[in-house]
């Protein structure tokens, strides 16, 4: 049973070798190759039959044409002998036959003495003798030898008197051609193998980057997204090499950030459980714990839980956010509409920090865009600015057009951020002021999401800030949202170049006031 199963296993191994991509650039140029050779061999054979065959006969009309021309004389006199030995000579010459019949097909003289006295019943004589053609000739195979016979006219001032036959044998010819033929076979077969040879070698060059491919792949199923394979040259196959890398790239980028993401998300989770075990733990083993002692942990314990659930809340955002590629919910809605919700929804939270938060929004902004989405980027960006404004300060949210963009500006009087930071802040939990990110209950993942719902709408999401000054983000949208594609970052830049030609510039300056 083990030797039935180990030539099964090489049977399907040499299964899988012949169906390879190798082997069918083989067969593919074997099959080009031979049907190519097999047509210019034809061609050729072909050509030049019909040439030296057309040669043969011009020239065998124009020897019978002659002979009948030379013994007009002897016709008319009825000189046997003269004929005899005209035809005679001629067939010495050319090495030919020459039959001599008269206006009613008979031979009255022939070159070999055979047919003297007989009628000569063939196609061709009776063309010339009874259809009145000048000429004519046909192929004959003679005792397995190939012949023609050459009919000419013989006339005398006009008038028909008998016809020259001239039967030439074209075996030789035959013979020559057979030659060439099996010649041409053997040099195409020899040139197949050649192609065989040359292709093997070909495919192998084809083929090898396509193989470290798959070996790469194979690597990448078992979870090394570390493979890249070299690119070289400039064709398709490079083309596909250097995609792969970038995917390869890609995979580990994702994979590294999967592995951030679960320690962050873990270290993230633990710190408010940590706390409230440590509460929950003092108050149970501490004796005669006053009420203010019980109400103060209890308030922390609630605050640790409401950060704890704020956290998971931003967590299932952004697992939704990863996990759509398109907008579902597609509106057409008034963004003031939006960010005059935000302010009614933020402005107890800034009352009591004593925030003044206004809303600039000359004019109104229809856009075609995931009304929820845009509320909660919109409300992330407002929140983050409170946490980041000290007491009274002053939050600005702006909304204009710009092209084919909805711009809106949410610009705070808060503590700014330093240029290092605004390098990171829109990565996940990422906080500049972490002391103040716990007292005010921030996750880290705010930004993430706003930036991520921008992208999401084929827009972006930039910031301006100087440190102690105060900051502005920006988000831009495109008035009409299409499909998300590839291409998105790049229909986003064009977003930034506009704002920060436009809107960049002027916040800056007013920043540095």
């Amino acid at each position: 049973m083990s030797l039935l199963n180990g030539e099964l296993d090489t049977i399907l191994q040499l299964s899988n070798k012949m169906f390879s991509i190798k082997w069918r650039f083989v067969l593919i140029f074997l099959i080009v190759a031979a049907v190519a050779f097999a047509a210019v061999a034809y061609s050729v054979i072909k050509m030049s039959e019909d040439y030296l065959l057309s040669q043969r006969v011009e020239e065998s009309l124009e020897e019978a044409s002659g002979a009948a021309v030379s013994v007009v004389s002897t016709v008319i006199s009825d000189d046997s002998d003269g004929m005899y030995n005209l035809v005679l000579t001629r067939a010495k010459n050319t090495g030919g036959r020459y039959l001599i019949v008269n206006k009613a097909g008979t031979v009255i003289a022939d070159s070999q003495s055979k047919l003297n006295g007989q009628i000569l019943y063939l196609d061709e004589v009776e063309k010339v003798l009874s259809n009145g053609e000048v000429n004519a000739y046909s192929y004959h195979n003679i005792d397995g030898e190939w012949a023609v016979y050459y009919v000419n006219e013989i006339t005398d001032e006009g008038s028909l008197i008998g016809a020259m036959v001239y039967q030439s044998s074209i075996q030789t010819l035959i013979n020559s051609m057979n030659d060439l033929t099996v010649k041409i076979i053997v040099i195409s077969i020899a040139c197949c193998l050649i192609v065989i040879v040359l292709s093997i070698i070909t495919s192998d060059y084809i083929t090898r980057p396509i193989i470290k491919l798959k070996k790469a792949a194979i690597d990448i199923s078992t979870g090394n997204f570390n493979q890249r394979v070299k690119v070289s040259g400039r064709d398709e196959i490079a083309e596909l090499a250097q995609a792969f890398n970038e995917m390869t790239k890609r995979l580990e980028d994702i994979d590294i950030t999967r592995s951030e993401f679960v320690s962050n998300a873990s270290h993230e989770l633990r710190t408010p459980l940590s706390s409230i075990k440590i509460l929950v733990e003092s108050l149970i083993y501490q004796q005669d714990v006053p009420k203010e002692t019980y109400d103060e942990f209890l308030t922390d314990i609630n605050k640790e839980i409401d950060r704890l659930n704020n956290i998971i809340s931003d967590l299932l955002n952004i697992m939704k956010l990863e996990g759509e590629e398109v907008l579902v919910c597609k509106e057409n809605v008034s963004l003031k509409d939006i960010l005059l919700d935000t302010m009614n929804l933020l402005k107890p939270l800034a009352d009591q920090q004593r925030i003044h938060i206004t809303l600039d929004a000359d004019e109104d902004v229809l856009i075609e865009c995931d009304p929820l989405k845009i509320h909660q980027a919109v409300n992330n960006l407002a929140d983050n600015a409170i946490k980041y404004t000290n007491t009274g300060g002053l939050i600005t949210i702006r909304l204009k057009r710009l092209n084919d963009f909805a711009v809106i500006e949410v610009e705070d009087t808060g503590v700014g951020i330093s240029q290092e930071d605004m390098q990171l802040i829109f990565e996940r939990f990422y906080r500049v002021d972490k002391a103040r990110s716990r007292k005010t209950g921030g996750t880290g993942l705010g930004l993430y999401i706003a930036k991520k719902i921008a992208i999401m709408h084929g827009g972006s999401l930039d910031v301006v800030s100087e440190e102690g000054k105060g900051s502005a983000f920006i988000l831009s949208i495109p008035v009409k949202h299409t499909k998300i594609k590839s291409k998105a970052e790049e229909e986003a830049s064009k977003a930034k170049n506009v704002v920060k030609g436009k809107v960049f510039k002027r916040k800056s300056l007013r920043i540095k006031k």
